[in-house]
């Protein structure tokens, strides 16, 4: 029995633009049998979910939106009707997020079906709830739907160990079951360059198009405290910002905008002596390993996902969020120390060939589903009895 990539045969379901990358890898080491956008969904089922979901508060309203069972039944059809055109057969389907439940009749009778995600629902009050508002009873609905999805799913393939310890205490599921596979890049990636790293005009780079969740007001007071120790400096602020965050004056700090041209965005990374993120919170941002694959050591807040990236004294540094004199004194140690920045780049950019490239996600996903599923090469092990069960839907 060969459990080694190539032998297992794949079906991916998703509606997310970061997905095209792991397709792509699922496609070099796996047996991508066939891909399905369950999106776009018909318009009276669009505008009807809407409708029946709406909310004053757009955040609100966006995610009844997602979880209406209109919409995710309109998706789920989507999905099947795309596996019953394909007659092939394959041994498991790979759904990017748990928007819905591909709903077999017979839960572990029919085609086995993984979830690939960066969070899971956690009914617990968090910070900057409100007890008894529409949008925790909200979450707390679909953390009930998405339990029905974990439990018939044949397991969790997290992009995080953050999400998979926090999916782990938002839902009753075995340890066994929920596994860690890690993410890569989508904007960039300049993992294949050896370029060395800018030490001899002091750049800090910053990404993101969420200010406040990613921190970019706790830099901005940072960097205040820095360009007092290095006149020099100069701090890029890449993404969209409301106002508040780009009304300055001080010249040493640099407001591009968002930035879709992927040579310029490039040139940003590439020349940068160090990256920062300090973010309030952060799942798995893939902009971190796109700046480990540009060999920028990387200063960033300890929370989410972004420890199993940063090594703290090894990748970069580690910092308690929203607290400036922290990441300032961060800052100032790598840029008034070029052989520790040269260390902290050598180690990250390796750090991140090993083990943040699709290819390695895509290896480790179909390991983990091979060994799981315990996959055999006969040909006809699950094809039409398979794919029949599957195609049972209901709403």
């Amino acid at each position: 029995m060969n459990h080694s990539g190539r032998s297992v045969r794949v079906a991916t379901g998703s509606n997310d633009p970061r997905s095209t990358h792991l397709i792509a890898a699922l496609r070099r080491n796996a047996r991508l049998v066939v891909e399905c956008n369950f999106d776009p969904i018909g318009s009276f089922a669009k505008y009807a979910a809407g409708l029946l979901s709406f909310s004053l508060d757009r955040r609100d309203w966006w995610n009844k939106y997602q979880w209406h069972p209109i919409v995710r039944y309109a998706r789920r059809r989507n999905l099947l009707k795309r596996l019953l055109a394909h007659r092939n057969g394959c041994d498991a389907l790979l759904l990017w997020g748990s928007w819905f439940n591909p709903s077999f009749t017979e839960p572990r009778g029919g085609l086995p079906f993984w979830t690939y995600i960066d969070q899971s629902c956690s009914p617990a009050i968090d910070e900057g709830d409100v007890a008894g508002s529409k949008s925790l009873r909200a979450r707390q609905a679909f953390n009930i739907y998405q339990n029905q999805i974990y439990r018939d799913a044949h397991g969790v393939l997290c992009m995080s160990n953050w999400a998979r310890e926090q999916t782990l205490a938002a839902h009753n599921l075995p340890a066994s079951k929920v596994h860690y596979v890690g993410w890569g890049p989508c904007s960039v990636d300049l993992s294949d360059e050896d370029a060395p790293l800018n030490t001899a005009e002091p750049t800090v780079l910053f990404v993101g198009n969420d200010f406040h969740r990613k921190g970019a007001d706790v830099l901005i007071a940072a960097s205040h405290i820095v360009s007092k120790r290095i006149n020099d400096v100069r701090f890029y602020f890449v993404g969209e910002a409301h106002r508040q965050f780009t009304a300055s004056s001080d010249a040493r700090l640099v407001f591009t905008g968002a930035i879709n041209d992927k040579a310029e965005l490039k040139r940003l990374f590439r020349s940068a002596t160090v990256f920062c993120l300090p973010a309030r919170f952060d799942r798995s941002p893939h902009v971190l390993v796109e700046a480990m694959s540009a060999g920028n050591p990387i200063v960033a807040t300890n929370v989410g996902g972004i420890p199993d990236a940063v090594i703290h004294n090894k990748t970069g540094l580690l910092v308690e969020r929203e607290n400036r004199d922290e990441l300032a004194s961060a800052l100032l140690l790598i840029l008034q120390h070029p052989g520790l920045a040269r260390e902290m780049s050598q180690a990250g950019k390796k750090m991140m060939r090993e083990s943040f490239t699709w290819d390695v996600v895509a290896r480790r996903i179909v390991s983990t589903i091979a060994a799981e599923q315990r996959i055999n090469d006969d040909e006809g092990n699950r094809t039409r009895q398979g794919t029949t069960t599957l195609l049972r839907v209901r709403p």
